[in-house]
């Protein structure tokens, strides 16, 4: 279920809604199929090894990428759920690296189950950009990384979708981020919070006066991703996520005593972003389940 200043939908009882492109390949009917292009020339601190990874069965068929020096990710879809549906042979998965340091690395894309889908090299020049022998980038498990994931999914979202992106805001990180830990701590579950206050009373209370706004909130979810994927396959959450009035963005999610997840997504305009210079880096999963 999805509320925003002018729209509320309904949906589950758990879902709530208030380069260098290194290779291609058509879209297949069966396991995802990946093309790793051989040889690609990098250099550090700059963003490289992008692949494209065409399939049909994207959402159904996570992919991981090993980046050779230590570190992985699991590969997203790049379109909207409607395209998706309407052309899926248009259908990619988008995914980069930075490199810190010069070397030749072999990366790798597997399947959940690890079974290979597609290699290659990438040789990195350049002086190294930092003094580890890797760069600081989590893999598995949870990590603050999976805000800096479902942001950009976001965005690619309204990109598909003709609207402009939106900005993180630390302001909404840390609303989202409360409210997330209140529904985690209470086991209340709603839009309106356990003391009666709006989605509007929250922003403002933690200092971001919104002029127009919108609120996603979902539970039982065991990754940013799987919260992703559903919000945009709710109507009232995909309206959200898509509202051309909203310039800003802030998440959140917290784990109550059982395992079970709470995710908020907050979005706004015209409010204060500035959190006193500080970021909200709070721990969630970023593995698809």
């Amino acid at each position: 279920m999805g509320v925003s200043r002018r729209v509320v939908a309904a949906g589950s009882s758990a879902l709530i809604a208030v380069g260098l492109i290194a290779g291609a390949v058509p879209a297949q009917a069966a396991s995802p199929q990946v093309t790793v292009t051989d040889g690609v020339l990098a250099q550090t601190g700059v963003p490289t090894g992008y692949m494209v990874i065409g399939t049909r069965a994207a959402k159904k068929h996570p992919v991981t990428v090993t980046w050779g020096d230590g570190t992985a990710e699991v590969a997203r879809t790049s379109c909207s759920v409607r395209k998706a549906k309407a052309r899926p042979k248009k259908c990619r998965f988008r995914l980069g690296h930075v490199y810190s340091n010069p070397g030749t690395y072999q990366v790798q894309a597997v399947t959940a189950k690890g079974k290979l889908l597609g290699s290659g090299t990438v040789t990195v020049v350049g002086e190294p950009t930092n003094n580890s022998p890797y760069i600081t980038k989590p893999t598995y498990g949870e990590s603050s990384i999976w805000r800096s994931t479902m942001f950009t999914r976001i965005n690619e979202v309204r990109a598909e979708n003709g609207v402009a992106p939106v900005g993180r805001c630390p302001r909404l990180d840390q609303v989202a981020q409360d409210y997330a830990q209140v529904m985690a701590d209470t086991g209340h579950y709603a839009h309106t919070g356990p003391g009666g206050e709006s989605p509007w009373d929250r922003m403002r209370a933690g200092g971001y006066n919104m002029r127009s706004g919108a609120e996603n909130i979902y539970r039982s979810p065991a990754s940013a991703e799987a919260a992703q994927k559903g919000w945009e396959e709710s109507v009232g959450h995909f309206r959200n996520m898509i509202k051309p009035t909203v310039t800003h963005v802030g998440l959140g999610a917290a784990k109550d005593s059982s395992g079970r997840w709470y995710w908020v997504q907050k979005y706004g305009s015209a409010g204060n972003c500035d959190l006193e210079g500080r970021t909200v880096e709070t721990p969630a999963p970023t593995r698809l389940p």
